[in-house]
């Protein structure tokens, strides 16, 4: 038997689960980003809160969120895996990190 289809079925699965560790990485790289905004938003100073600066930025915050999910949902109704521009590099490397991590113990 050609052991080329059982390396390739290797690979598949390998990027499989790849890409499933990806996609949970994204989710939790945007917990970590929206725990940050929350507790920066916690800490202003009242001043600072009732500004028409923070009206901007939780309209920002709000549209970035909605757009961000309109576009993780295209993707998956397309079939494809979505690619988060920023979120999708800092995971692929915290990936790689842990992979070399796990090599060398």
């Amino acid at each position: 038997r050609c052991t080329c289809s059982a390396a390739a079925a290797a690979a598949a699965a390998a990027a499989a689960a790849a890409a499933a560790a990806a996609g949970a990485g994204q989710g939790v790289m945007l917990d970590i980003v929206a725990m940050i905004l929350i507790v920066v938003e916690e800490n202003l100073p009242f001043g600072v809160l009732w500004t028409p600066w923070s009206d901007l930025f939780y309209a920002l915050m709000f549209w970035f969120v909605f757009l961000l999910v309109v576009y993780c949902l295209f993707f998956c109704f397309m079939g494809w895996y979505c690619e988060i521009p920023l979120i999708s590099e800092g995971v692929y490397m915290q990936i790689e990190q842990a992979e070399q991590m796990g090599q060398g113990a």
